[in-house]
């Protein structure tokens, strides 16, 4: 029998031999490797059925040398999948030095007992080490296709996630930053369903922006029960919501809540119509999109608040009192209900900025603004015009409870102290109330007058008390 029959022979008798290989290569795990096993189960893996085909196939080189060669695409692709499931590359190769450690001690075993068996033993050792040389070459390579194909994919990630930051920060309007955040994110995602819902004051999440979303399918997403209830799953949550199956009406969506500060904006619920399963780096790039999209939302809300609001005392301003005057004098035209504005002038501005500063000047107006909020209605448009004046309009009001107003607004004044010289601040207040056919410039106009008579009536008074309290005393 020559060299090379042996060597058939000895890997006959290892196929033979392969359930005790198996058990042998199974304990040595058990021992080494216990990590490696664990994630073999985790990963809907069988380790022993694992181990028995690698245990075939270093056995079957024996005999057929390019057998490795051949399997070479299945051994690449596997190995790609155990890099993206997470296994170290060393732990591999050392679970392959381990099994090829077990068929040898056993070709050893079994040359012992065959005659003239030490150059077959040789011969079936080199050709041992050459399979493993081609399997540890095969699962590196998988490892370095994972390895490039996790780089294009982040490169590409980077790239679709420049687009959504360049995207929401084109414009300081909420509706066009959703429009664009939604795009840009479902562009990267490769979908083509999607939704943006902003916190709004008519209702807690208004829906601002979609792509492909029908009325039916929005109203199930908000309104539907239980785990349908996507987008309000998504606002109370801080991670991603995803749901699979026909229970939002789409094969597989996520939502997710945006967020900037802790406070929530809005809620992006994105979805195929198609069966898809969203990947971990899915998720990490919709929270990211997510995270830019909330940010320029509250940039884009603040910049609204800013252009409607007075900076020193945080009322509307002069355009917005102006918007809302228009929309309360319409609204009185349609309903035929009562309307009243308020014209308001802090008195003396100037003597306190001349003998106390322009920082005291401040104060006061900041402080006539606090003492405003207290009072009005949520539902009032309470402003500063500009310098001392102040306005309010004040819907479903007549006169006489404006007058209740006006007192209230007397009396919280009166128990305001500013200070140790206890500066008092005065309001001169004009009344006005809507009549049809009168439009809001008139109206105010009205108020206005009303306020300088006002105001000529609190002159004279005080020229009295400063005459009397200089008049010399019997």
């Amino acid at each position: 029998m020559t060299p090379v029959q042996t060597v058939d022979r000895l890997a006959l008798q290892l196929s033979d031999r392969l359930e005790a290989i198996v058990a042998e290569v199974g304990d040595q795990l058990a021992g080494q490797q216990p990590a490696y096993l664990q994630a073999l189960v985790e990963n809907g893996d069988e380790p022993v059925e694992y181990a028995r085909g690698t245990c075939i196939l270093i056995i079957g080189s024996i005999t057929q040398r390019d057998l490795v060669k051949l399997q070479a695409p299945a051994i690449r692709a596997r190995a790609r999948q155990r890099a993206i499931q997470g296994f170290p590359l060393e732990t591999l190769l050392a679970v392959l030095s381990m099994q090829k450690r077990v068929v040898e001690r056993e070709l050893e075993h079994l040359a012992k007992a065959t005659p003239k068996a030490a150059e077959a033993l040789l011969i079936a050792e080199r050709r041992l080490d050459r399979t493993i040389e081609n399997l540890t070459l095969n699962v590196s390579l998988g490892y370095l296709d994972a390895v490039n194909e996790r780089s294009r994919q982040q490169h590409s990630e980077l790239e679709a996630l420049m687009e959504v930051a360049r995207a929401v920060n084109r414009s300081l309007e909420p509706s066009e930053v959703a429009q664009a955040g939604l795009q840009a994110t479902m562009r990267g995602l490769s979908l083509d369903v999607g939704g943006v819902w902003l916190l709004a004051e008519e209702a807690p999440l208004a829906l601002a922006y979609t792509i492909g979303l029908t009325w039916e399918e929005d109203r199930r997403l908000r309104l539907a029960r239980g785990s349908a209830r996507l987008v309000e799953r998504a606002a109370q949550a801080i991670f991603p919501v995803v749901a699979q199956g026909p229970v939002t009406g789409f094969r597989s969506t996520v939502g997710i809540s945006l967020r900037s500060r802790g406070e929530l904006v809005g809620v992006m619920v994105v979805a195929s119509r198609r069966s898809r399963m969203f990947s971990e780096a899915d998720l990490n790039f919709l929270a990211a999109a997510a995270e830019h999209l909330a940010l320029a939302l509250a940039r884009a809300e603040q910049h609204r608040l800013e252009a409607r609001t007075d900076y020193l005392t945080g009322l509307a301003n002069r355009p917005e009192f102006e918007r809302a005057m228009e929309r309360a004098v319409a609204g009185a035209e349609r309903h035929g209900r009562p309307l009243s504005v308020l014209v308001m002038d802090l008195d003396r501005l100037k003597t306190i900025n001349d003998t106390r500063g322009h920082h005291a000047g401040d104060v006061a107006i900041r402080t006539i603004g606090e003492v405003l909020r207290r009072v009005v209605r949520a539902s009032d448009t309470c402003a500063r015009l500009g310098g001392d004046e102040f306005a309010l309009a004040m819907p479903d009001t007549d006169v006489k409870a404006a007058d209740e107003v006006v007192r209230r607004i007397r009396e919280a004044l009166q128990a305001v102290h500013l200070g140790p010289d206890d500066v008092e601040l005065e309001l001169s207040i004009g009344v006005a109330a809507w009549e049809p056919g009168l439009d809001w410039p008139h109206l105010f106009k009205l108020a206005d007058a009303r306020l300088y008579r006002e105001k000529a009536r609190h002159r004279r008074r005080r020229a009295h008390d400063e005459a009397g309290a200089g008049a010399p005393t019997a």
